[in-house]
């Protein structure tokens, strides 16, 4: 009995149909779960650290026209925190001046970015996996315990992520169409991205290089030019007016996240203040305000014991980046202490947070797979789905975040806006798995079959 053929009309209507049911699934799915978290969280002290001097520059731009962390005049200009985020709450403090209902509208504008994230997440996957793997890369994104809990903090994160993925979408579209439109939208949104999360800074100019290798030689030199000028101007003003500010004695994160990441294991002496060995150091005041200083500090060290620095730069802190424990936190994915949440009164999120941490590693190792397969040219021949610049650039990305904080401090905590490319990368390689074994099953039958 033959099998009934379909028409190409009709596997292209059915697989519409499959993607809009998906996406509708995971948005609300995602959007349902962070609304659930945020309206059953309490947070200890919310706005303390990093959440009070975003809040605190925020309600002085509402206020006084002033950019500053000072509760009181004079506010001298502040130029260490990036203006993304902070403008990001001056918006809603502006149009919502009571703070208890502006702060319940942060989380809620978060929660719906962060849903956004996911989708965003699985159309990218579209773009590199069948539409299965994509499916399953947005449902990792959705039940992403870092995902949800960080859109109940005011911290730049869910943001940063939102951002982020929405610049990659661009790019991958921008390669797989030649279109130089494309390539705008990615440079708007990754200088966005870079104003809330300097971290970002230098990944355009990587973009530009596989433009210059991946795209036609009449179109790359207009497309990586364009961007990056687009790119740089939407930099230049906070640049020139953190410039004007600047004092030669100011203290830099920069230099404060060098110094942070100098320590192995985030330990000087004392284990008990892993994470923060700059409260048992004497010299951590001087390495914080200058990178001569930490450069030099670093270099005393290593002389007299080399192989735990080696150690430390080369395979310890990429390992310390992509943890799932926070390790600079209360536990687990927590940031700031949540004493209740879904995660701690109901059976299946706290199950979904059990799955999402035994996942972790093996992703990591999917995802390694995946990285390592792409140097030696094995998707690029045997899987066309997980193959070309859109795959490339989301290992790019993944690659120049841990070299970044390798260099910097590798504070579990920044890689969370990167975890969608960890699903990505760790799908492709499960993809690439089922993919082979199915190809020797069919050699097999075709072989016994003669």
């Amino acid at each position: 009995m033959k099998k009934k053929e379909t028409k190409p009309e009709e596997n292209s209507t059915r697989r519409k149909k499959l993607i809009f049911w998906s996406i509708v699934i995971i948005f609300f799915y995602a959007l349902g779960l962070r609304l659930a978290y945020i309206e059953s969280a309490f947070i200890v002290l919310p706005i303390r650290a990093d959440a009070e001097k975003y809040v605190t520059i925020a309600e002085n731009l509402v206020n006084h026209g002033a950019y500053s962390t000072e509760q009181t005049p004079p506010f001298h200009p502040h130029v260490l925190y990036t203006p993304g985020y902070p403008l990001f709450l001056a918006s809603i403090l502006k149009l919502t001046p009571d703070f208890v209902f502006a702060y319940v509208t942060i989380q809620r504008i978060q929660a719906l970015l962060s849903a956004i994230t996911a989708v965003i997440v699985f159309l990218i996957g579209l773009e590199l996996l069948p539409l299965w793997g994509a499916f399953l890369a947005g449902c990792l994104m959705v039940i992403s315990p870092h995902a949800v809990i960080m859109s109940g903090y005011l911290l730049t994160e869910t943001l940063f992520t939102f951002l982020l993925y929405s610049a990659l979408f661009c790019a991958i579209k921008g390669f797989r169409n030649n279109s130089l439109g494309w390539f705008a939208w990615f440079a708007i949104l990754a200088a966005l991205g870079t104003l809330v999360r300097p971290a970002l800074l230098l990944f355009p100019f990587l973009v530009a290089f596989l433009i210059w290798f991946y795209l036609p030689q009449k179109t790359r030199l207009k497309a990586g030019c364009s961007m990056l000028l687009i790119f740089i101007l939407l930099q230049a003003p906070w640049f020139a007016w953190k410039l004007t500010y600047t004092a030669k004695n100011d203290l830099s994160l920069g230099a404060t996240s060098l110094a942070l990441g100098t320590y192995p294991d985030l330990i000087y002496k004392d284990p008990e203040l892993r994470g923060k060995p700059y409260k048992d150091d004497p010299e951590s005041d001087k390495m914080s305000r200058s990178t001569k200083a930490t450069i030099k500090i670093l270099l005393q060290r290593t002389a007299k014991d080399p192989w735990t620095y080696i150690k430390w730069y080369l395979f310890e802190k990429p390992v310390m980046f992509w943890s799932w424990e926070t390790i600079v936190g209360t536990g687990g994915p927590f940031i700031y202490q949540v004493a209740s949440c879904i995660y701690f009164n109901y059976t299946a999120a706290a199950y979904s947070m059990l799955f999402s941490k035994w996942m972790h590693p093996i992703l990591l190792v999917s995802a390694c797979f995946t990285v390592l397969s792409l140097f030696v040219g094995f998707l690029k021949r045997d899987q066309p789905n997980c193959s070309g610049p859109g795959i490339l650039i989301v290992a790019l990305l993944s690659l120049y975040f841990t070299a970044i904080h390798s260099v910097l401090a590798p504070l579990p905590r920044y890689s969370i806006p990167v975890h969608g490319c960890l699903f990505l990368l760790g799908t492709c390689g499960f993809v690439f798995i089922v993919s082979f074994a199915r190809k020797q099953y069919v050699n097999k039958r075709q072989y016994f079959l003669q």
